[in-house]
């Protein structure tokens, strides 16, 4: 059934799907959700699609292939297809049929989130952690919220990022208790992040280890490893390159570039700028002019 040009909502026997192709978050936009009871050996597979695809399975079981590995699913577990994945498949058992809930989303802050939710384009498969109906009734709640008016849209936004919420906040509660167990890669992704949206207010290496929330030594060594480069040496580089940019295109005095990237003075930022680069700040404008 056609609601209007941006919005389609099937109702069938086995199957509930909304689609929405309204996108004005870009931070996270739904695209589309839905719950299905599949049929023996109902499969699907081998299509570009832009967004993530987000399932929940309720009940039965079924099989996922995925980059040349083939995966045995069931009750509680979570799988995802990532953006612009082909080399996949999921089917149905054929004694033990799945019912899953889906949720189809993208946006800019799509792939942190996934991250911090222990998932991405290597690990695309993870416990839920808690009953998927935790899960499934947020699906169900966007369904029941299909037509459009702006509550509804609002409201719509509002599951998916309680969604996302859980998966994070189930993910966290693992993360504390083994961190050895996630891929290194998780906790780098936070770090960055943290650094450029931080990096102006002066924070330091413990602020950083503390948002990630694991052992200074464990992520220092898992921050190497991947950068190659110290948490301290990437954090002074980065506010380098910003303070660079300033230089080339603001007449910021100095002093204000330097609170600007996380200084509090503009002789520290001299110091470590000169020793980054080789050059003063002000030789370095005057280089580029």
């Amino acid at each position: 059934m056609a609601l209007d040009k941006q919005t389609i909502f099937y109702d069938y026997d086995s199957l509930l799907e909304f689609m929405y192709l309204n996108h004005d978050n870009t931070d996270l936009y739904l695209e589309h959700c839905g719950i299905q009871h599949c049929p023996p050996g109902h499969a699907y597979g081998k299509i570009r699609r832009l967004e993530y695809h987000l399932h929940f399975i309720i009940s039965g079981k079924g099989t996922l292939e995925y980059n040349g590995s083939t995966y045995s699913l069931q009750r509680g577990d979570v799988f995802a297809i990532p953006p612009g994945a082909t080399d996949y498949k999921y089917y149905a058992d054929l004694k033990d049929p799945w019912c899953y809930a889906w949720v189809a989303f993208n946006g800019t802050k799509a792939r942190h989130y996934m991250m911090l939710s222990g998932i991405n384009n290597t690990h695309i498969i993870r416990p839920a952690y808690m009953e998927p109906e935790h899960y499934t009734c947020l699906i169900q709640q966007i369904l029941e919220a299909r037509h459009i008016t702006l509550p509804n849209e609002l409201t719509r936004l509002g599951y998916l990022f309680e969604i996302i919420s859980l998966l994070m906040e189930s993910n966290q509660s693992l993360c504390e208790a083994a961190p050895d167990e996630y891929p290194g890669e998780l906790y780098v992704e936070s770090a960055l992040h943290f650094i450029e949206s931080n990096y102006q207010n002066n924070i330091n290496v413990n602020d950083i280890v503390n948002h990630v929330g694991i052992n200074r030594s464990y992520f220092s060594t898992l921050f190497k490893q991947q950068m190659q480069v110290s948490p301290i040496k990437y954090l002074q580089e980065f506010r380098i390159n910003r303070a660079r940019q300033l230089l080339k295109s603001t007449g910021l005095s100095l002093h204000e570039i330097a609170l600007q990237v996380g200084y509090k003075d503009a002789f520290i930022l001299s110091k470590i700028f000169k020793k980054s680069t080789k050059l003063s700040p002000s030789q370095y404008r005057n280089h580029i002019l």
